[in-house]
């Protein structure tokens, strides 16, 4: 039988008052960096709003960066993945929404999206980075 995970300790890696944050992805980098990439900025779970930030710590998670936003697409940026690739590089997957609920507020929004911005933005994404996402 496989050993159970065994929680070591809680803390609170990133604040946003007032904001929904979802949906972590972490990574271990080969130069032993933890990042954490995760959809940020967020009025709630569904929402226009979403935003692919990450936290970085370089001390095994005692202390967290504030949150740096990758990516800001006029749609809403749903769960990031991280990967670092042999060579170092960086890549970042998200996908994207235009399913803002049934706030009135978003649904307002939304009517700001022309068909071609949602033709144009919609779909699954990657980004890669060579500088450690820097």
């Amino acid at each position: 039988m496989a050993a159970a995970a065994q929680i070591l300790s809680k803390q609170i890696i990133c604040k946003e008052p007032g904001r929904y944050i979802g949906w972590p992805t972490i990574i271990r980098t080969r130069a032993g960096e933890l990042i954490i990439a995760f959809s940020g900025d967020r009025d709630s779970h569904i929402c226009p709003y979403g935003k692919t930030e990450i936290v970085r710590s370089q001390d095994e998670g005692r202390t967290w960066s504030e949150p740096v936003v990758i990516l800001n697409t006029p749609l809403d940026d749903r769960d990031a993945g991280l990967v670092e690739t042999p060579d170092g590089t960086l890549i970042s997957s998200w996908f994207t929404s235009v399913e803002f609920g049934d706030n009135p507020v978003h649904k307002a929004h939304a009517k700001t999206l022309s068909q071609q911005v949602r033709d144009r933005w919609k779909g699954h994404w990657t980004q890669r980075s060579t500088d450690s996402g820097l």
